[in-house]
């Protein structure tokens, strides 16, 4: 187990690291955009799964081209989300490593954890998922990764203001609160139903990244001069972004190609054409087929 007390430097860079990394998001795309949003409100324009139109898809482009158009134009709606995502998450590595034993007991204050990383980030789910990668690698409890990786593109002050002004108070208040119930008590609970061997320790972990030779320079106490910190710093958070990289964005791309495959084959219109049509029963079966395909 590392000691932070022993490592103030190290926790110093890797927070400066973080904090210019999330700041630099913020300012310069996530929360630009996400108010941009909240102006146009219902009049924002989409094209398929994106808001941003790269190429323009014709109505007579045979079905493949149109299946490579809408994911090519997903990848740049999600593009600096996805930046932000793999370089924060390489942080979260290092600072979950050198934080593993200032972490909760109570699964809830986990969560609680998670909710307070997540809200203010900002980021979608699917660029959440390497932050939540990164926590688990590291170490972090999973219904932190679980509550950080569901809050940050519903519990962001943006969304909460959208909320309030596209909605009536009562079914926002409704949302945030069935939001909350998941975030806190549902994710806990499911957690605790996970068979413990399948939550690899603290120990294992390190063990793990021994082996994937990610952190290999070591964290023992000892002299910690301010450029042995950033020589760590550097080639580890290196290291680890490469991990990131190779281990969510091939999942990431192949989501988003099953996500635009299924647009193209049910557009919006004729999804929305069909719910009116079908009953309550068409309902669940509509929705959850969809919930099915989500999860594959």
């Amino acid at each position: 187990m590392t000691d932070p007390i022993h490592h103030k430097k190290k926790l110093a860079l890797v927070l400066l690291l973080i904090t210019a990394i999330a700041g630099a998001f913020w300012l310069g795309s996530r929360y630009p955009a996400l108010n941009e949003k909240a102006l146009m409100g219902g009049d924002t324009s989409m094209e398929g799964l994106g808001f941003d139109v790269l190429i323009t898809i014709a109505n007579d482009d045979p079905l493949p081209l149109k299946i490579i158009y809408h994911t090519v134009n997903w990848m740049e709606t999600n593009k600096r989300g996805m930046i932000f995502g793999f370089l924060l998450a390489a942080g979260l590595i290092l600072l979950f490593t050198l934080l593993q034993d200032r972490q909760f007991n109570s699964r809830w204050l986990n969560s609680v954890l998670g909710v307070f990383i997540g809200a203010p980030l900002g980021v979608c789910v699917n660029c959440a998922a390497p932050l939540a990668q990164g926590i688990r690698k590291a170490g972090g409890k999973e219904e932190t990764a679980l509550s950080m990786m569901i809050s940050s593109p519903t519990l962001n002050i943006i969304v909460l203001t959208m909320l309030f002004t596209l909605l009536p108070f009562y079914m926002a208040m409704i949302k945030i609160m069935l939001t909350a119930v998941f975030l806190l008590l549902v994710i806990p609970v499911l957690v605790s139903l996970v068979p413990s061997k399948s939550i690899a320790p603290a120990g294992e972990m390190n063990t793990a990244w021994n082996t994937w030779q990610i952190l290999d320079i070591s964290l023992l106490p000892g002299s910690e001069s301010w450029r042995d910190s950033l020589k760590w710093v550097g080639i580890n958070y290196g290291k680890s972004l490469w991990y990131i990289l190779k281990s969510t964005l091939p999942l990431m791309l192949l989501a988003g190609l099953a996500g635009n495959i299924l647009i193209t084959l049910l557009p919006w219109d004729v999804l929305t054409g069909l719910i009116p049509k079908a009953g309550f029963p068409g309902v669940l079966i509509i929705f959850g087929v969809l919930a099915l395909l989500g999860l594959i």
